[in-house]
């Protein structure tokens, strides 16, 4: 054979092994596939963070109670939105001290793996709490590391703060912290440090404590899990009880019929943290509780709602899904395959029906959770 011959033949046995390669590589999943797409046809697209397995955990902040007969209770975190449920802190110092502060450990919903997150804000709605002798609340902040700790950035200062509220009058402020922010990996693990004053020496009302940012795929808004208060310079926790088992924090309702009734219920509403693009693998649903007496037996069951709309029914009144009448909290993990699309993953409700063998016996709920793969 000649030497061109030669190359020739060794040339076309190299094109056939690559093409058995790439042949191979997109019948090993769409990822593959959809960055094989040809630039001849413009048509051809693809959302690449969509395109990679990822995992969203993450509760409710808006909690309904009508586990009593009496009025329903709004008993939604205080410091998630913008509205009439306030978190009061202690008294501050009329000068900033470093013992004198506030954390917001937000949560982290977010996909891992420190994909890109860019627009990044920290906002807070606060006020002094006002009356005789009150002055303007005013506060600079720093952007730390939950896990450890670590400054990343100091916005204000003693002298210069990022704002102030005068009297009792709710001030918004809202603060551009990208510089610090600028993936998951942080935005998972964040903590915000408020430095605060009252020139009165009073404490505050705060309203919200939120970050809001962006992904490839989206806005998101975290949301504090935890506050710790040290506006007085003794840190005091308080804890979002349903976000997460074992942090020493549950929530308690008013308390239940002996027999399951529609009217009986609590109700979560939950945050959307699945980027558009996404297709669902799983979902499921974690709910850990326990009787307030031990000896009365808790039973329950859920429903699932797109909204206003019922998707699924997990147990009833004649098969709850569980009972518990012990001291310790009773998990159960439970498949909710009617969740399977975006749209139903970021606007879930879950509504939780109760009965206790006491009547108006109460309940403590540990952890209330959603858990999305896609």
């Amino acid at each position: 054979m000649t030497a061109p011959a030669l190359f020739r033949g060794r040339t076309r046995l190299a094109l056939a092994a690559i093409a058995a390669v790439v042949l191979l590589a997109c019948g090993a999943g769409a990822a593959v596939a959809a960055f094989s797409a040809t630039t001849a046809n413009p048509g051809n697209s693809f959302t690449a963070a969509a395109s990679f397995a990822a995992s969203s955990a993450f509760t409710g902040y808006d909690l309904l109670d009508e586990s009593s007969n009496g009025q329903p209770t709004d008993a939604t975190w205080p410091v998630a939105f913008d509205d009439s449920i306030l978190f009061t802190t202690k008294a501050w110092a009329n000068a900033y001290n470093a013992s004198r502060y506030a954390d917001f450990d937000l949560n982290g919903p977010l996909p891992s793996g420190g994909r890109m997150v860019s627009s990044t804000s920290f906002r807070m709605k606060f006020a002094s709490t006002g009356g005789a002798g009150s002055g303007n609340a005013c506060f600079y902040f720093e952007v730390r590391r939950a896990s450890t700790g670590a400054v990343l950035g100091t916005y204000g200062s003693s002298g210069s703060p990022v704002a102030c509220s005068t009297g009792a009058t709710q001030g918004v402020s809202t603060t551009d912290i990208s510089a610090q922010v600028t993936n998951t990996t942080i935005a998972n693990d964040l903590r915000i440090r408020v430095f605060g004053v009252e020139t009165g020496a009073k404490a505050w009302k705060i309203d919200s404590a939120t970050v809001t940012g962006t992904t490839t795929l989206g806005n998101f808004t975290l949301y504090p899990n935890t506050l710790v208060d040290s506006a007085n310079g003794t840190p005091a926790n308080t804890v979002w009880g349903p976000a997460a088992a074992g942090d020493g924090a549950a929530f308690q309702t008013q308390g239940w019929p002996t027999g399951f009734n529609t009217g009986r219920l609590l109700t979560l509403t939950f945050p959307g943290y699945v980027p558009a693009g996404s297709t669902i693998t799983s979902a499921s649903f974690i709910h850990s509780y326990k009787p307030v007496t031990v000896g009365d037996n808790a039973c329950w069951y859920f429903e699932v709602y797109n909204g206003a709309t019922l998707i699924g029914t997990h147990g009833s009144a004649a098969s709850p899904v569980s009972c518990n009448s012990t001291a310790n909290y009773a998990t159960d993990t439970v498949s909710v395959p009617e969740i399977d699309t975006v749209a139903e993953a970021n606007a879930a409700v879950v509504k939780i029906y109760m009965k206790i063998s006491t009547n108006k016996g109460k309940t403590l709920h540990d952890r209330a959770t959603l858990t999305i793969n896609y």
